[in-house]
């Protein structure tokens, strides 16, 4: 790969400030790609600020997202991720990767309306095209003649056979809004308090699944819900962080909206099926996080803390979804960890 970067920025004049940015990119597999970027920045007073930006991206599929290749068997069922250019693969109709392309529209304010309080605002907008996503799921004797073509057998008595493989399959577009804020409390002789709240408010949307050889969808419900609803749409974090002389004490509170899941069905009618899915909700959680500081000496900070203090963890599956009971939670939303709460002691030491 090569590449040249070329950055410009022009004070218009004491208040107004601009900034372009071009980049030329060449790679050996798939052509050359020029991006951009153009952004503002303007100074109303020394109290408010608003900023917008519009830039172009482009990303290369990964060794990994192309060459990859895993096979789960289980007593009851086998799965397998088919790398793109494999002979498994491309007996299913899966073609060659193509870079993710992307634009990016960005508009700010910042406010300082008081001596202590700053306030940030950034509104988003970004839109991918030809997406790499984990898509084109095959089932029943397409995936085990998929499976045989790529050399691997398939153990007899298995109830289920399925195979999928990366593929440029949706184009999608993001909306969003972020707003961190910070203000500081003097308490005299009894320190300060440092208050932080962030807050993010977005929402994917599915704008088009593309279509396969065949021409099928290449995205079922579960691997368009993996886009759209597998991440929570809002999250709002609020931390205050107290010193006082060799003291200082964090307490951090989080919140984290629902995530929607598209869950297999491991038993009753749906059982193992690709195109049925039991849609499972997992509410919205509340996490705290404190952590206790000491200042022992100059150079040792002993400090005590836990994550997740009152071990908060994802809502349960439903039965049907959970294989053989093993499975618990729902591994591929984006929420809170399953692992649950965190206590720890620490020293540092600076030389």
């Amino acid at each position: 790969m090569l590449g040249a970067y070329l950055d410009l920025s022009i004070a218009l004049d004491e208040r107004w400030q601009l900034e372009t940015a071009a980049r030329y990119e060449h790679y050996s597999d798939f052509g050359s790609t020029t991006n951009g970027k153009l952004a503002s920045r303007y100074r109303f007073s020394p109290e408010v600020s608003a900023w917008a930006s519009l830039s172009s991206g482009f990303r290369a599929p990964s060794l990994a997202q192309e060459n990859y290749t895993s096979l789960g068997v289980s007593p009851t069922i086998a799965s397998g991720l088919l790398a793109v250019n494999s002979p498994a693969a491309r007996l299913l109709g899966a073609e060659d990767l193509e870079p993710e392309k992307s634009i990016s529209y960005n508009l700010g304010l910042v406010l300082d309306p008081l001596p202590d309080l700053n306030l940030a605002i950034d509104a988003y907008r970004i839109e991918i095209r030809d997406r790499i996503v984990d898509g084109a799921t095959y089932s029943g004797q397409p995936a085990i003649d998929a499976l045989r073509a790529g050399g691997i057998s398939i153990p007899a008595g298995l109830t289920q056979v399925s195979t999928h493989y990366m593929t440029n399959g949706a184009d999608t577009r993001t909306h969003g809004l972020d707003l961190t804020a910070s203000y500081l409390t003097r308490l005299g002789e009894w320190g300060r308090i440092d208050w932080r709240l962030g807050a993010n408010v977005n929402r994917t949307k599915l704008v088009r699944n593309h279509r396969g050889r065949n021409g099928q969808p290449l995205l079922n419900d579960q691997q368009q819900a993996w886009i759209t609803s597998s991440t929570p749409r809002s999250q709002v974090s609020l931390q205050a962080d107290w010193s006082y002389r060799r003291w200082g004490l964090t307490l951090r509170e989080t919140r984290y909206s629902k995530t929607v899941s598209e869950l297999d069905y491991y038993t009753g009618e749906h059982a193992y099926s690709t195109t049925v899915f039991n849609r499972f909700e997992n509410s919205p959680k509340y996490i705290t996080d404190v952590a206790l500081r000491y200042a022992a000496s100059r150079n040792l900070t002993l400090s005590a803390g836990a994550n997740n203090l009152f071990d908060v963890k994802p809502d349960k599956l439903p039965a049907e979804s959970a294989y053989l009971g093993f499975n618990q939670y729902d591994t591929y939303a984006s929420q809170i960890s399953f692992n649950g709460a965190f206590y720890y002691l620490g020293a540092a030491y600076t030389f």
